[in-house]
């Protein structure tokens, strides 16, 4: 029994290790890009995701959105949700073709 929980905590122990190897790899800065296809004109989408304080009603991991100042004279929105709170700083907005956001938060 007590060789079975010894190999348990020594396995749990290395997939620990490797995880956090695998996150000192990971870059300090990287960028995500999600495209999707939709059935929709895109009018009624720029719409729907521009609408950030309306976002809790179909983003269930949110719970609610606040406007905050604007910085370098974008928009700036607070998500507030399961994962905690993360500002959002506008950086470009091309309606019906292009949304970029980037975390305002330094840390």
């Amino acid at each position: 029994m007590l060789r079975w929980l010894l190999i348990g905590v020594g396995a749990l122990t290395a997939l620990s290790l490797g995880m956090l190897a695998l996150g000192a790899m990971t870059p300090v800065e990287h960028q995500v890009s999600k495209t999707l296809l939709l059935d929709q004109p895109p009018e009624v989408i720029w719409e729907l995701i521009t609408d950030f304080e309306s976002a809790p009603s179909w983003r269930p991991e949110l719970e609610e959105v606040r406007k905050l100042p604007d910085q370098n004279g974008n928009e700036v929105w607070l998500e507030i949700g399961d994962f905690g709170e993360m500002p959002l700083e506008v950086t470009e907005s091309i309606p019906n073709e292009r949304l970029e956001l980037k975390i305002a938060d330094e840390t």
